[in-house]
């Protein structure tokens, strides 16, 4: 598998709809980053996972902050500056 491709059966059915996100779709993924968001101001666990979902470098995962952001047409770097994690 080369960079770039994807390697999940749910990114071949979905990249037949990638131009066209239902608000449901949009919500949901709106409300993933809104979640890791809320997360990243725990203690702990919850926190850690946060951190880590947000500065993955992963962009296959359709549920990846990177691919997230993607869909949604957000930067991820303005996102991360915004949340605190970059300068």
């Amino acid at each position: 598998m080369t960079k770039g491709e994807r390697n999940t059966a749910i990114h071949v059915a979905y990249d037949e709809h990638e131009n066209a996100l239902s608000t449901a779709e949009q919500e949901l993924l709106l409300a993933i980053l809104l979640s890791a968001i809320e997360d990243l101001k725990s203690e702990g666990r919850p926190g850690r996972k946060a951190r880590e979902f947000f500065l993955s470098k992963e962009e296959d995962y359709l549920f990846s902050f990177r691919s997230i952001c993607d869909y949604l047409h957000l930067s991820s770097d303005a996102m991360l500056k915004a949340i605190g994690l970059t300068e």
